[in-house]
């Protein structure tokens, strides 16, 4: 692959791209939502330790299928009955410190279900035919665990990697190994309400099966990203595409020059994962194009053509959007920047 040096240009004024006027946003106070929000972490820290097989007994009782995946999936305990209790307890001494934090940071409710509740009637304006989570729980889990799941019932949200971008916790030795500044940076309340989103629509819409071209891949990322945005339609497209502001600034201003990479390079139609990986994943940036380039920088082009996409097929719902045919939208699309 010929390696073509970009330079990401920061501008010192941009307008946010894709800023949904107030005119444009739906009027959702009228949308009933009826989804429960469950303070397992709370419920969990609560056991007597002295007492811990009532304990659990009493949380089974209570919310049998979360505790199930909360033990067995999110903690990993052994099946081994015997063993559940002392490691139990062993969790909740470790761990004890960071449910006190979470706490604090999370000690007002009300915000948070306030604005998951508000994102919850956007996705049922835009996708009426599909069923809202039951519940949403919060509960704290191992630093290596999950941030987001999928319930039997709903969504979990693990606060202990939602704790703000400077804790402790990501500072350590294990927590800098498990999470680089780039990943961490990003638990925030913020995305703490993204990612819950992403969750659910990764549920409603699995993603495809791999081994599919590049421009496929950007562009079933696109829709994703483009959904979110009408889910926050007053959030920055740089939160949404899970930038820094000067990142998003550099990809608005060398939008041209990005998609030059890729075509002149051969990318577009690439399935091999090892040349067309660090385009749709994760990182500290993509240094093929440049090192000041954001990881997962398809993501920007694959939302940019969406959009391209949307403004010539305004009467298509959402949901036709995330059932579309990636390469027909792209060919429909005629997208040159």
């Amino acid at each position: 692959m010929k390696n073509v040096c970009l330079i990401i240009i920061v501008a010192s004024s941009l307008l946010i791209w894709g800023c949904v006027s107030k005119k444009d946003t739906p009027n959702v106070s009228h949308i009933q939502v009826n989804t429960k929000f469950v303070r397992y972490d709370s419920q969990f820290f609560s056991i007597d330790t002295t007492n811990v097989e009532a304990e659990l007994d009493r949380l089974f009782n209570n919310n049998p299928a979360f505790t199930r995946d909360y033990l067995y999936q999110i903690l990993a305990l052994p099946p081994q009955p015997d063993s559940v209790p002392p490691q139990v307890k062993r969790f909740i001494r470790t761990y004890k410190s960071v449910f006190e934090d979470a706490q604090k940071l999370y000690s007002k409710f009300d915000p948070l279900q306030k604005d998951l509740t508000k994102c919850l009637q956007y996705a049922k304006f835009y996708f009426p035919e599909q069923q809202l989570p039951q519940d949403i729980t919060l509960f704290i889990g191992p630093i290596n665990s999950f941030a987001n799941v999928v319930t039997e019932t709903g969504l979990g949200i693990g606060l202990q990697l939602y704790l703000g971008a400077s804790h402790p916790l990501y500072l350590t030795e294990e927590g800098q190994m498990l999470y680089p500044q780039f990943i961490s940076r990003k638990f925030t309340q913020e995305y703490l309400l993204i990612n819950t989103m992403q969750s659910m629509l990764e549920d409603w819409f699995p993603p495809m099966p791999p081994g599919k071209p590049l421009i496929a891949q950007m562009i079933e990322i696109g829709k994703r990203k483009y959904v979110l945005s009408k889910l926050f339609p007053n959030k920055a497209d740089s939160l949404v595409l899970g930038y820094t502001d000067n990142q998003m600034k550099g990809c608005l201003k060398s939008e041209a020059f990005i998609w030059a990479f890729f075509a002149q390079n051969n990318l577009l139609f690439e399935t091999q994962p090892a040349l067309i990986q660090e385009f749709v994943s994760d990182g500290p940036n993509t240094a093929a194009i440049s090192l000041d380039a954001p990881g997962n920088i398809g993501a920007f082009t694959g939302l940019a053509i969406v959009r391209k996409w949307m403004d010539k097929n305004k009467n298509s719902s959402l949901t036709e959007l995330m059932k579309k045919d990636p390469l027909r939208l792209f060919e429909e699309a005629k997208y040159k920047p």
